[in-house]
């Protein structure tokens, strides 16, 4: 017997959608795993996300969903039945751990690990992935994640002023003036 070289299990390393779109996937030769190469230059292996489910096919033992976590919407597939997965519904919460693949130039997330969470927990997640890039800030990033970041931060000003005239006309909606996920919005209007 040949001796095989133990390769250790890569971290789950916390990401957006808009990460995975717009890094390059990495094919490796056979003993070496494929990975997701970021804007930065980050090797990613396997991936942390925290998303709401939008869609979900089945057919046969493969279960399609199509999730967003609020930079982007990416393909889950699952190719074996599980009992968790064909309890998921469109607008749930999910955390998924897993790996990006593609199929014929698409990436989609093969998951290790999908499990239903609170909404709560997306907030969580936003403010973690701010902080995280607020303090890579002093590293150079590249040019194209600087504009999405002033843009949705303009996106994000523009959205409170039109929020908050909405809040004032408007105060039946939520009266508590609590932040609210928009599923949470929705849901009560």
């Amino acid at each position: 017997m040949e001796d095989l070289k133990k390769i250790p299990r890569q971290v789950a390393i916390k990401t957006t959608i808009q990460n995975l779109l717009l890094g390059e996937y990495i094919q490796e030769k056979e003993n070496e795993p494929n990975y997701l190469l970021t804007n930065d230059n980050q090797k990613i292996f396997r991936i942390n996300l925290i998303a709401i489910v939008l869609s979900k096919e089945k057919q046969g033992a493969i279960t399609n969903f199509v999730i967003d976590d609020g930079t982007g919407k990416i393909a889950l597939r699952s190719f074996e039945e599980n009992k968790i997965i064909d309890s998921l519904n469109i607008g749930n919460s999910i955390l998924i751990i897993g790996k990006i693949r593609t199929y014929n130039q698409e990436k989609y997330i093969s998951p290790e690990i999908i499990k239903p969470i609170d909404a709560e927990w997306l907030k969580l997640r936003s403010i973690e992935l701010k902080q995280l890039i607020s303090n890579q800030q002093n590293a150079p990033l590249p040019e194209e994640i600087k504009k999405t970041v002033e843009k949705v931060e303009s996106e994000e000003s523009t959205l409170e002023k039109n929020t908050e005239e909405i809040d004032i006309v408007d105060h039946s909606i939520n009266p508590s003036n609590e932040l609210l996920l928009p599923i949470e919005k929705i849901t009560k209007l």
